[in-house]
């Protein structure tokens, strides 16, 4: 995986911004190294405050396994394996975030 700059988030959130106000929605997009650290975030006017730290989840989430949230939330959310995602969830508290939203770049 090649490392974004700086520039190249900030253009990623801003192609995110404008899709999401182009259906009305409000939001949060986080965008997160290769060792899932924030490099860029932007929580839209009029977003919840939760949605940050959610955004924030599924870029670390979707970076850690190499694919998207909701892949992640196929493979880690059924009842099978929820003795995994649980420890998963515990080694990295409010960070693993399973989910529709969350992909790699």
């Amino acid at each position: 995986m090649s490392s974004l700059t700086l520039a190249q988030s900030r253009e990623y959130l801003l192609r995110a911004i404008k899709k999401a106000e182009e259906q009305g929605a409000k939001m949060s997009f986080a965008i997160v190294d290769e060792g899932g650290n924030l490099k860029a975030l932007a929580r839209m006017d009029g977003a919840s405050f939760p949605t940050a730290k959610i955004a924030e989840g599924k870029a670390f989430t979707s970076v850690a396994w190499q694919m998207s949230s909701s892949e992640a939330a196929d493979i880690f959310t059924v009842p099978e394996r929820l003795i995994f995602s649980t420890a998963i969830s515990s080694m990295y508290p409010g960070r693993f975030t399973p989910g529709k939203g969350g992909l790699p770049i």
